[in-house]
């Protein structure tokens, strides 16, 4: 989205409040800066000389979550979230509070796999609770080996077709069971599984802090290194990497990489599941926002 086609979206915004209703964060705190109305009101403002940069400015914009839902309800069809990512990268300059999260971004972004192994030694070697803690709020164990790390190529004995993954950082440093998972259900649907080495991340939380730059680099690598691959289809595991990759990357570079599929869909219409003839069985599923309002 260039200058002249963020401010037209700005403008185009009539304030009929539409998307408002189906704001998380206007549920959360009810205040009009923290819905999409509010925020869209506030850059328009500041783009017209009315609203100085502020930290509570910075505040009102960092607070949406860009799960998409006020784009589903807008009857104008405004891209909420490219507006955002947009100002997002008009005012990173001025946003302190996050100065730091950028600086560990870009370094991540030079050396993942170094800044990955540098973290197990740290946490391993730390023996105070109280700095543990910060550091993994969350207390997730990660593994000594990348998803990455552990894969390539799986060939089975009768090959139906060749399937990609793009596993995403997620799968690749926290959850690759999550990964494994999968291979072994496409390696019994009879698939060859590739696993590139060069996957870089796919961009989003760069664009979340306004590092526009620094995800149009890891958008054209990951398209170059993924569009070489002769595949039936490039499956993702991460339902904001796939929107990342099918939205956003035609806007930012004007192209994307052909034949990405969320990895739900894919195993959903390739395994002819029929979920009226499942009886007895509980099963608890989670939609997430950016596959239910973004991907579709």
């Amino acid at each position: 989205m260039n200058r002249s086609e963020y401010n037209n979206a700005l403008s185009r915004c009539v304030s009929c409040g539409s998307c408002k209703a189906f704001c998380t964060t206007y549920d959360n705190s009810p205040n009009e800066g923290m819905s999409a109305r509010g925020r869209i009101t506030l850059l328009y403002a500041y783009e017209k000389g009315r609203q100085p940069i502020s930290k509570l400015l910075n505040e009102r914009i960092y607070s949406c979550t860009l799960c998409g839902k006020c784009m589903k309800n807008c009857p104008l069809d405004i891209d909420i979230r490219e507006i955002i990512y947009h100002a997002r990268a008009n005012l990173q300059e001025s946003d302190k509070e996050r100065r730091f999260l950028r600086y560990i971004l870009k370094l991540m972004m030079r050396s993942p796999n170094l800044i990955y192994k540098m973290y197990h030694f740290i946490y391993n070697n730390i023996f105070i609770e109280a700095i543990k803690e910060k550091i993994n709020p969350f207390k997730i164990e990660l593994p000594q080996k990348t998803f990455r790390e552990k894969f390539n190529v799986i060939t089975p004995q009768r090959k139906i077709g060749r399937i990609v993954i793009f596993s995403g950082c997620a799968i690749n440093y926290i959850f690759p069971h999550i990964g494994e998972s999968l291979i072994k259900i496409l390696f019994k649907m009879g698939y060859e599984i590739i696993v590139p080495k060069g996957e870089v991340c796919c961009g989003t939380p760069f664009r979340t802090l306004g590092l526009e730059n620094e995800a149009i680099k890891l958008a054209k690598k990951n398209v170059c290194l993924f569009n070489k691959l002769n595949a039936e289809a490039i499956i993702s595991l991460c339902p904001s990497c796939t929107l990342t990759i099918k939205n956003d990357y035609p806007k930012l570079i004007g192209e994307s990489i052909n034949n990405i599929v969320d990895a739900t869909y894919f195993l959903y219409n390739r395994m002819n599941i029929k979920l009226s003839e499942m009886k007895n069985v509980k099963i608890l599923y989670h939609q997430p926002c950016h596959m239910k309002y973004g991907i579709g």
